[in-house]
């Protein structure tokens, strides 16, 4: 909906526009919400596999189009490469995406690109995870840190329902979740959430 409607503030109500679509569930996903949704006017719609590198074939059938702006959804390595080709071929070609963007480490190659995104994390915790690992946050990362949380919360919720049953009857449970009972856990300074150490 958002990219929809920043697309229509650039481009007018009657944009044109061609779209590449890894054959990905969500990303395939959010294509056919566009095509059931937004009434938008799609001259040129290719899908590609992951792990395809060569887009030339079809950046030539591309380039006979009169788009207005270009989507790309995709993963590495795929999507740089299409970028990169793309850019070859046409370096004004206007591109855009939703959240496929902000996969790209070489962020050059978007100079003029647009992209609706998924919500960032605080500044400081990017910089903390530039400085720690070397390369920007994606969204993965947001993710990963997201599902480690709740797996962390339903062990959490399931050693305080179980916690007396635990101390008294080692029966019912492994070696490893007594282990981990007896673990440490302190609160993460930067979110106020509990992690293991």
């Amino acid at each position: 909906e958002l990219y929809v409607k920043h697309l229509k503030e650039l481009y007018g109500e009657n944009v044109s526009l061609g779209v590449y679509v890894q054959n990905e569930a969500g990303f395939v996903a959010l294509l056919d919400e566009l095509k059931d949704t937004s009434n938008l006017d799609l001259k040129f719609v290719e899908t590609f596999n992951g792990g395809e590198l060569d887009f030339k074939p079809s950046i030539n059938r591309l380039m006979v189009k009169k788009l207005d702006v270009l989507l790309v959804m995709g993963l590495s390595p795929s999507l740089e490469a299409l970028v990169r080709q793309v850019r070859i071929s046409n370096k004004k070609m206007p591109l855009s995406s939703i959240e496929a963007f902000a996969l790209i480490q070489d962020k050059s190659l978007l100079k003029g690109s647009w992209y609706v995104d998924a919500g960032r994390m605080d500044v400081e915790f990017e910089e903390k995870y530039k400085n720690a690992y070397g390369r920007t946050v994606t969204p993965g990362s947001y993710h990963a840190y997201n599902s480690v949380y709740i797996a962390y919360q339903a062990y959490r919720n399931f050693i305080k329902a179980n916690n007396q049953k635990i101390l008294d009857n080692r029966d019912g449970f492994s070696d490893e979740v007594i282990k981990i009972h007896s673990s440490n856990v302190k609160e993460d300074k930067r979110s106020g959430k509990g992690v293991f150490l």
